[in-house]
């Protein structure tokens, strides 16, 4: 049995996550599996540079939280409304919070 203490972390992270998000989506996997209901936020026009690499204008970043969706793989398509986005490569992770590099299919 959950503590009341636990129950009332899932209820401000749950909270949060809806004001945070800009819209639900969903997410297909390259294997076939489906998860919907995600919280997503959507950050258009990034450049993120790092050690590796520069993502270029024209990347979106999208971040949603870790206990909707464990994380993402290059190729799975991220949708919400009537845009999709396929994933290129992880940006960051901090146990509550995922974001994945981005780049919208046409």
């Amino acid at each position: 049995m959950e503590s009341k203490f636990a129950r009332s972390l899932d209820r401000m992270n749950r909270t949060i996550a809806a004001r945070l998000s800009d819209t639900k989506g969903s997410y297909d996997s390259k294997d076939g599996a489906v998860v919907n209901s995600i919280d997503l936020m959507i950050d258009s026009s990034v450049v993120i540079g790092g050690v590796e690499q520069t993502f270029a204008a024209g990347t979106f970043a999208i971040s949603f939280p870790v206990c909707q969706l464990i994380k993402a793989a290059r190729g799975g398509v991220f949708t919400a409304g009537s845009r999709s986005y396929i994933v290129e490569e992880p940006i960051s992770n901090d146990g509550r919070y995922a974001t994945y590099a981005c780049m919208e299919i046409t």
